[in-house]
Formats: structure tokens, C-alpha cells, sequence
């Protein structure tokens, strides 16, 4: 009886799949150029959702709430939707000439080398192996926008700014409503009469910042024609991108701004240098001055000074992350570090990762991870800048919020495509394909 339920249940399974492939497919000949750009509105529109439906209470110690079923089917709804549009372009690219002639192939190798060395050998031959099929979906994302690499990114890229302007909007709306969900209280905050940080519907703070200055970088990008529209994004996103609190944003946005204003203009003359270097003057102060005990004075002797010259804990953690790695220099720990478990037997609740880019790799996944990654970052940052003239500095802008980040995040991590970090790394991926890769789009 057992046995003839699960018979049935594959079959059903596969006769759904079947049916939405097909769909996928027939909606794909129709809206051929929108596919891509709906995965970027389908994942912040699972980001914005996420919170609400599952629950989260800012103002408690427990700040997430047990999954309930209409978040889980809601996440599964949303996911097999993303798989069906990535099969569908997949095939019918393979069916067409779309793409005959077109480069870009390195980029997606190296792409494949990250994911080869830091999931799939992480979790098989890692200190505890371990099998997590949620993270093998993430490639058929980027094979879709390979796919699509002859395509105009700005369609992508206008997509993405509308359904990031409603994340931004949602998010305030949530603050107002319920700041339980979107405000974190009682903050030791930079900003002068502050005491509150701004997590919004993403899952932390500092992932909120993020998101609010690639909006910015795409609002500079690509304006709204409405006036007034363009004037409330620009406000909601510094606004945000404030209160956000993320340093390292901050830090991003003093040297990608000017220098993404200076590459859309073509001016480099001795002010483009001199405001560029400003930026770069001012991400390092952001940085590095907190830890300058001996200059500051009093100030170094504040509590939230310390944080900042610990990096608010983030010594420890990578501490424990290069241990780990010295166990297995290979393979590293595997791709269950830095979960709940790991978390509760190290003592460090907050530890969700290595809280760098290159310490993730290593204790994760070992010395192979770190040569993924550095073959995968080394391919993107060259076809991002080859595309700075094309894409009119975007490309590059990009660039430099990842970048950053990796020193004191993981903005290239691929645990799970329903993130907006991952919107941002998928964005680069496609803007410096179809720009650095020089592919001929048809008319």
C-alpha cells in the first residue's frame, strides 16, 4: 500500500513537472525576452514575502518564527517557477541560433569550476560529507542567462530596478505597519540620535544596505521617465542605504558612486581622479579608522568602538574558520559549517558564515573552494571590466559592492538562489557576459 502511494506520487510528480515544462515552454516562445528578467522579480518578490509569511519579531531574542505551511508551499511555488523558466530558455536555446557565434563561455566555466569545488567535492569528500539538493538549482539560473547572453541586459536590468523599488517601498511599508518585522531597536548606531537599524523585509541589516545601493546604482543607470518616480527611489534608497548602518555599503557606495558617475560621462580628468580618490579615502576611514585606538582618543574606548575594532566579532569567526580549514586543507569542513548545529556547538548563534568571502571558501570547502572562487572572481572581474565602456560603468559598480564585500560577507555564495545578495551577483554575471563578452545581439 506504502509503496503503491509513492508510485503514485512520482508519477504525479513527474506529470506536473511534465505539464509546467510544457507551459514554461509555449509562454517562452511568446515572451521570449522576458524570462530572464521575471527571475529577478520572482526572487525579490520571494524575499519580500519570506518575512511576512514565515514570521520574525525584531524585538524578541527568538527572531524567527517556526516555518509555517503557506510559507513552505509559497517557496516551493516559487522555486519550481524559476527551475520551469530556466529549462524552458535552456531548450529553446539549444533549439535556436540565437546564440551561434556569441563568447562568453569562460565566464560560465569558471562559474562551474566555483561550483564544482565548493559544493559539489565539498560535500562529498568535506570533513562530513553531506547532500543538499537546494543548492544544485542555482546553476540552472546561471545557464539560463548564458542562454540568453545575446540579449539586451537592459531589459533585465529595468525589471530588476522596478521590483527592487517595490522591495524598498514594501519594506518601508512593513516598518510602519509592524516594526517588529523590519526595525531592529536599541542599536549602537554611527549616526548621531539614531538608535535604530533598518533590516527592512531582507533577512539582516547588512543585507539590506546592499540591496538599497544596487538600487541606486541602477536608478543612476537607467532613470525612471517619471520625474517624481525617480526622486522617491532616489530618497528611499539613500534613506534606507542609511539606515541600514552596513559599513561596508557605505564603504562600496564612497568608491562606486563617484566612480560609476566618472565612467557614464567619460571624464577622467585631475577632478575625476581627485573625486574617485575622495570615495577611496573615505571607504577607508569607514573601514579601518574605528581600529586606530591611539588617534581617536576617547572614542576608542566606547563600546561600540571595540565591536569595531573586533569587526564586531568577526575575528572570532574566522578564527574558527581557518581551525577548520587546517583540519582538512582539501576539502575543508563541508558545506553543513556554519549551520544551526555547527553553530550551537561552537557557541557562536550568529555565526551564519565565515563573514568573508575567502574564509567561507577555505573552511567550507578547503583549498580547492579558494581556487574556485578566485578563478571565478578573477573571470568576472574581467569581463566586468572589459564591459565598463558598454554597460557605462555598471558593470564596474557592481563590481566593487561585491568586492568589498567579500572582505566582511559572502555576496557570492550559492546556498540558495532566494536571496538579494544573489540577485546582485546574478545581475553582474549577466551585465558582464553580454557587455565584456562582445556578443552580437540580433536586430
Amino acid at each position: 500500500m506504502i509503496e503503491a502511494l509513492y508510485i503514485s506520487g512520482a508519477l504525479a510528480f513527474s506529470a506536473a513537472a511534465v505539464l509546467a515544462l510544457g507551459t514554461a515552454l509555449e509562454l517562452e516562445g511568446r515572451l521570449r525576452h522576458l524570462m530572464v528578467p521575471a527571475l529577478y522579480v520572482l526572487i525579490l518578490v520571494n524575499c519580500a514575502a519570506a518575512p511576512l509569511l514565515y514570521g520574525r519579531d525584531l524585538f524578541a531574542l527568538g527572531q524567527l518564527a517556526a516555518p509555517s505551511a503557506a510559507g513552505k508551499w509559497f517557496t516551493r511555488l516559487i522555486i519550481a517557477t524559476v527551475l520551469a523558466i530556466c529549462l524552458a530558455r535552456m531548450v529553446a536555446a539549444a533549439f535556436s541560433r540565437e546564440n551561434r557565434g556569441a563568447r562568453g563561455g569562460a565566464l560560465l566555466g569558471a562559474f562551474l569550476l566555483f561550483f564544482l569545488t565548493n559544493t559539489v567535492l565539498a560535500g562529498a569528500l568535506g570533513t562530513y560529507p553531506e547532500f543538499k539538493h537546494d543548492q544544485y538549482y542555482v546553476p540552472f539560473l546561471f545557464a539560463a542567462v548564458y542562454a540568453s547572453r545575446t540579449q539586451d541586459p537592459e531589459l533585465s536590468i529595468r525589471y530588476a530596478k522596478a521590483a527592487l523599488l517595490f522591495f524598498l517601498g514594501a519594506s518601508c511599508i512593513v516598518a510602519l505597519v509592524a516594526p517588529d518585522i523590519a526595525i531592529e531597536r536599541n542599536y549602537r548606531s554611527w549616526l548621531p540620535g539614531v538608535t535604530i537599524r533598518f533590516w527592512g523585509l531582507e533577512t539582516h541589516a547588512n543585507s539590506m544596505g546592499p540591496l538599497a545601493l544596487l538600487y541606486l546604482f541602477l536608478a543612476v543607470h537607467q532613470p525612471f521617465d517619471n520625474r517624481w518616480l525617480q526622486r522617491l527611489g532616489m530618497a528611499l534608497g539613500i534613506g534606507v542605504l542609511l539606515l541600514a548602518q552596513s559599513k561596508t555599503t557605505w564603504s562600496a557606495a564612497a568608491i562606486a558612486i563617484p566612480l560609476l558617475l566618472v565612467l557614464r560621462h567619460g571624464i577622467w580628468r585631475a577632478a575625476a581622479f581627485s573625486l574617485v580618490g575622495l570615495g577611496m579615502l573615505a571607504a577607508l576611514a569607514l573601514l579601518f579608522a574605528p581600529a586606530l585606538e591611539e588617534p581617536l582618543g576617547a572614542l576608542a574606548q566606547s563600546e561600540a568602538a571595540q565591536d569595531a575594532t573586533g569587526l564586531t566579532g568577526r575575528d572570532i569567526i574566522w578564527s574558527v574558520a581557518i581551525q577548520e580549514w587546517m583540519r582538512n586543507p582539501l576539502f575543508g569542513y563541508g558545506i553543513s559549517m556554519w549551520d544551526e548545529a555547527y553553530r550551537m556547538q561552537i557557541g557562536l548563534d550568529h555565526a551564519v558564515s565565515a563573514h568573508n568571502q575567502f574564509l567561507q571558501a577555505l573552511s567550507v570547502a578547503g583549498s580547492m573552494g579558494l581556487i574556485g572562487l578566485l578563478a571565478y572572481l578573477g573571470a568576472l572581474g574581467y569581463y566586468a571590466m572589459r564591459g565598463a565602456r558598454a554597460s557605462r560603468g555598471l558593470s564596474v559598480a557592481l563590481l566593487v559592492l561585491i568586492g568589498l564585500r567579500c572582505l566582511t560577507e559572502t555576496p557570492v555564495s550559492i546556498d540558495s538562489f532566494l536571496s538579494g545578495a544573489f540577485v546582485t551577483q546574478l545581475l553582474l554575471f549577466q551585465v558582464a557576459l553580454a557587455q565584456g563578452a562582445n556578443t552580437r545581439r540580433p536586430a
